[in-house]
């Protein structure tokens, strides 16, 4: 088995949480997925704005912290 199926599994359930509003939980999985491949990265612009728009800056800003964490 390939690890792009198991990182597109968490970039998936990512944007599910996003829109299930919950964005802290959608962070952690978008950094497992990317802890997996770099790959996502193409996506994180798109879903960092989406926080921003959708919970604010200061949601924004533990996002980022989640992700610059692990």
């Amino acid at each position: 088995m390939y690890n792009d199926q198991i990182m597109v599994f968490y970039l998936v359930v990512g944007i599910y949480y996003l829109l299930k509003n919950r964005p802290l939980f959608a962070s952690f999985c978008i950094t497992m997925g990317l802890g997996i491949k770099a790959g996502v990265l193409l996506i994180l612009p798109a879903f960092l704005g989406s926080i921003q728009y959708n919970f604010g800056t200061i949601m924004l800003t533990k996002s980022l912290v989640i992700i610059l964490g692990f």
